[in-house]
């Protein structure tokens, strides 16, 4: 006897299914963003720093998505070993941690967003993570372009400006 399916979850209300979309746009940002560096962006580093390179820059962004979402569901920080991250990270592996912790933050930001998930911390509301994480990210990615300009490899008008802006902007 076949089990019978799940009914269909509620719609959202318009402002949480606005989160959501937001958080696709922002994700989607970070993925253009991995897939236009050239090889030799990914290890670039600002001379005369001891500041990480874009890479570990992008790593950092990663764990930071990994480590809330380990917060949320145990109660406690992860160790180091806890969480999936790639080591010497590359693009296509930044592009693959990316758009698996893309989809994670998606999946357990509307389970939240449902009441069906706790946000600990961030005044309880996945709103304020939400976008404490969009923050943070743009935050680096701002620091990944300012590394790039002072290494001397610039990013592409079109993903500098287009890309991290006109996605906003548009909607698209």
């Amino acid at each position: 006897m076949k089990t019978p399916a799940a009914p269909p979850k509620p719609a959202l209300p318009q402002a949480a299914a606005d989160v959501l979309s937001a958080w696709r746009t922002h994700n989607a940002i970070q993925l253009q963003l991995i897939q236009s560096l050239e090889r030799k962006q990914v290890t670039a580093q600002a001379p005369g720093t001891r500041g990480r390179d874009v890479a570990n820059q992008l790593l950092h962004c990663h764990q930071v998505r990994l480590g809330w979402l380990f917060f949320f569901e145990h109660g406690r920080r992860p160790a180091a070993d806890e969480l999936e991250l790639p080591d010497k990270p590359t693009k296509a592996k930044l592009k693959s941690a990316f758009t698996k912790s893309g989809k994670e933050v998606e999946q357990f930001l509307e389970r939240a967003l449902r009441g069906e998930a706790k946000v600990h911390m961030h005044g309880k509301s996945p709103t304020r993570w939400f976008t404490y994480l969009v923050s943070h990210e743009a935050h680096h990615r701002g620091a990944i372009a300012l590394t790039l300009k002072l290494a001397g490899q610039k990013l592409p008008d079109e993903v500098a400006m287009n890309g991290f802006w006109m996605s906003w902007i548009s909607g698209s």
